[in-house]
Order: structure tokens, then C-alpha cells, then sequence
């Protein structure tokens, strides 16, 4: 039995004007979500920051997953083939600055 596929957009405001993003496709193991937020604030003390407001935005993903493997494609060729190439899994974790466009249309999705 396949088991169903979940889309996730999780964000982090590390800096005034940058946002940590993560896009998570899993089969829903809770486990999986935990740890890429657990990667996220690693990533975010290796660049030298902290959220600054201590907050994880995360959005269950539905119609918005398009939306978010657009932007992913569009900035980097490998992420896409490997978001065409996912079946059951797929992790992408970028930094954007705040000011972006696509920074907003995904800040909108949460």
C-alpha cells in the first residue's frame, strides 16, 4: 500500500533581512519533520545567527507545494531534476533575503 505523500514549507527568520527555508516531502513520519527543524537551527548557528524571533513557521502543504518546487526549480538545476526524480522523500533547505519576491510568495503560503 502506498502511504501518502505530505509537503511541508518550513521557514526561520534568521536575520532582519534573511529567511532559512526548508522544503519537506515525506510520507508524514513526524520524526522526519523534527529532525529538518533541528537541521534548520544548526544551519541557522553555522551561518551565525539565531532566529530572531524564536519562532518555526511551518505550513501543511497542499496546493502550495507547486507553488514552492516552482521557486525551488527555477533557482538551481540539480534541485529540480531531484524534485522530479522524488517519490517518497525530498529535502531542500535554502537561505533567501527577506526583500526577495520569492520570499514573499512564500511567506504568504504560511
Amino acid at each position: 500500500m502506498k502511504r501518502k505523500l505530505k509537503h511541508y514549507l518550513i521557514s526561520i527568520q534568521v536575520a532582519s533581512n534573511a529567511y532559512l527555508h526548508a522544503y519537506l516531502m515525506t510520507t508524514n513520519d513526524a520524526r522526519q519533520f523534527d529532525g529538518v527543524c533541528n537541521k534548520m537551527m544548526d544551519e541557522a548557528e553555522k551561518i551565525g545567527s539565531f532566529p530572531m524571533s524564536h519562532i518555526i513557521l511551518s505550513t501543511d502543504l497542499d496546493t502550495g507545494a507547486k507553488t514552492v518546487r516552482k521557486i525551488l526549480s527555477k533557482w538551481d538545476d540539480n534541485v529540480k531534476q531531484a524534485l522530479k526524480e522524488a517519490t517518497d522523500y525530498h529535502l531542500s533547505i535554502w537561505l533567501m533575503d527577506a526583500r526577495h519576491p520569492d520570499n514573499e510568495r512564500l511567506m504568504e503560503l504560511h
